[in-house]
């Protein structure tokens, strides 16, 4: 009886994918409007949630203002970096990461540079957004939909013994 109800969720269940945005910028005030712009981009998906903790990807945004050598910004120079927790399958080896550097280490899986004007940053980050599920999401998409279909082929042939 749970495999049937195994079938069925693996059937019915759409992957909701949690993303870890994290800004790395000199100026606060553009952390927080790049934080706020990818987030919201992110959340237009709707398929991703913002989260920040126990998520499949982390999107790491580190960056600068571009300025003259007056100090007048003229724009911005941001890398987007998709990662995703590596996967540990032992206790010793998770245990000798967390003991060696406080945490397991991440896998990359995409790095982009991006740049542009002061009036740019809005389509810069839906460009960073836009790139990372037309790769990352996509390649996501594909295994998890392979893996339903592979159960419910198994739950199909369960249910014709």
């Amino acid at each position: 009886m749970a495999g049937i109800f195994a079938c069925e969720r693996a059937r019915a269940e759409e992957s909701k994918y949690k993303v870890k945005v994290e800004v790395e910028m000199k100026d606060e005030a553009l952390v927080n409007r790049v934080q706020s712009l990818i987030s919201r981009e992110l959340r237009k998906l709707g398929d991703v949630e913002v989260a920040d903790s126990d998520t499949v990807f982390g999107l790491h945004v580190p960056g600068f203002a571009t300025e003259t050598r007056s100090g007048a910004q003229t724009g911005h120079s941001i890398v987007g970096t998709v990662t995703m927790p590596f996967a540990v399958s032992e206790d010793k080896t998770e245990r000798f990461w967390q003991t060696l550097f406080g945490a397991t280490p991440d896998q990359y899986l995409g790095l982009r540079l991006y740049a542009g004007g002061t009036d740019d940053l809005e389509d810069t980050c839906k460009q960073i957004v836009a790139d990372f599920d037309a790769q990352e999401k996509a390649w996501a998409r594909r295994f998890v939909s392979a893996a339903a279909e592979a159960i419910v082929k198994k739950c199909k042939g369960q249910n014709q013994r």
